[in-house]
């Protein structure tokens, strides 16, 4: 279940760069929100996903009252590893997604988040 939906448009093409949501996770109970971003390729290195997943933990963190946002990596993504890095978020567990392979778990809390 999505709580909540960000698209991000690229100004010089006016097409949808990518989006930003948060959800309750399905994997584990009581953990808080999932933060989740996918940029186009092409609109890939120019900021769009950092600025979108900001603005979803501020939101996250303000109005919706949470206590962290989590998110999950690719063992082998490294744009997103970069990504929760430049957010502060923290690895704190791995598993072993029969789907998606090897993840990594990250979490925020909203009481040390600042963008």
């Amino acid at each position: 279940m999505a709580t909540g939906l960000l698209l991000s448009v690229d100004a010089e093409t006016d097409c949808i760069a990518g989006y930003a949501k948060l959800q309750l996770p399905e994997w584990k109970e009581d953990i808080g929100l999932e933060l989740i971003v996918a940029v186009a390729p092409e609109a890939r290195r120019r900021g769009f996903a950092l600025e979108a997943a900001q603005k979803l933990i501020e939101i996250a963190c303000g109005p919706l009252q949470q206590k962290q946002v989590v998110g999950r990596v690719a063992e082998d993504n490294n744009a997103s590893l970069k990504l929760v890095s430049r957010l502060g978020m923290v690895k704190t567990d791995k598993r072993d997604d029969p789907f998606d392979g090897i993840q990594y778990i990250f979490v925020v809390s909203c009481r040390d988040f600042a963008c």
